[in-house]
């Protein structure tokens, strides 16, 4: 039967309780291995090797994934055992502790939890350990123990918990190999580096993309024809017709640059001006408001 609420002398749980894994306790750390470790709290090694051996089925799963894991588990159940003594916590509220910090440990990464709901999973043990209302919850701690331990759980566990997560995470190794896709072998090809450059005039399906469609010439007898050297027989006022248009269109160039150079600066001017008024305005109104005394 379980103990009174004020008797810290027994912790009982009834087995039915203890094979569902609702209520939590007694179940690893054993009182005659409590007190001696109490005896051993400054040697962190031999508490490491204790605590390894009471957890050695997880141990023995972590380690298969990799050696690296149990140390973090190690250290932090040995944290979470120093912490209950710093607390002056007696064995059950010690014991009971252990096993909700390897509950919520051991869930957390299994089943892959994120730290918010990680973080619930450990408020709801703790509920089912803070008041005696059995079945549905047993009196361990108190509000007080309750809150240090959240607090300390958020500020030494939660704080890292993106790095426990990704340590816990398990890896695959890929071997990855190559394979021929196709049996049949392609005709060969040749290389890039051994081809020859043809001029562009020269590729009859360039042709329709390189000729001017108003003049049907390419852009090379054009420039010949400006130069007069060329051999087309090109009539001399078609060539005068397209050196006044050719002069028509720098000129509107430089038409459109003009005006748009002046056009930016009225507009700064003018923006200017603007503000000026503004501010004058925006004086006046406060000289209204605020008039100076005489």
């Amino acid at each position: 039967m379980l103990s009174s609420r004020h008797d810290d002398k027994k912790f009982v749980i009834p087995e039915e309780w203890r094979t569902s894994q609702y209520f939590l306790g007694n179940r690893y750390l054993k009182e005659d291995k409590y007190e001696r470790f109490v005896e051993k709290k400054n040697d962190i090694e031999y508490l490491k090797k204790q605590f390894k051996n009471i957890f050695d089925a997880y141990i023995e799963k972590l380690e298969y994934e990799d050696r690296e894991i149990p140390i973090l588990f190690l250290d932090f159940i040995v944290q979470m055992f120093l912490f209950a003594l710093s607390q002056d916590f007696n064995f059950k509220k010690t014991t009971t502790l252990i096993e909700i910090c390897y509950n919520v440990y051991s869930e957390s990464f299994n089943k892959r939890l994120s730290s918010e709901k990680s973080l619930n999973l450990l408020k709801q043990i703790l509920v089912r350990h803070s008041l005696f209302r059995p079945p549905v919850s047993i009196l361990v701690f108190d509000l007080d123990e309750i809150k240090k331990i959240n607090n300390f759980m958020l500020h030494n566990f939660y704080r890292h918990y993106e790095m426990y997560l990704f340590a816990n995470t398990p890896f695959v190794n890929l071997e990855i190999r190559t394979f021929d896709m196709f049996k049949s072998k392609f005709p060969y090809t040749d290389f890039l580096s051994d081809g020859q450059v043809i001029p562009r005039t020269e590729i009859p399906m360039l042709q329709e993309y390189l000729i001017d469609k108003e003049t049907g010439l390419t852009p090379e007898q054009l420039e010949e024809i400006m130069k007069g050297d060329s051999i087309h027989m090109v009539p001399p006022k078609k060539r005068e017709e397209w050196m006044r248009l050719k002069r028509e269109r720098e000129r509107q160039q430089k038409i459109d640059k003009a005006i748009q150079k002046e056009t930016e600066r009225l507009n700064k001017e003018m923006e200017e001006k603007m503000k000026v008024q503004d501010d004058a305005f925006i004086e006046a109104v406060q000289n209204i408001k605020n008039p100076k005394k005489k």
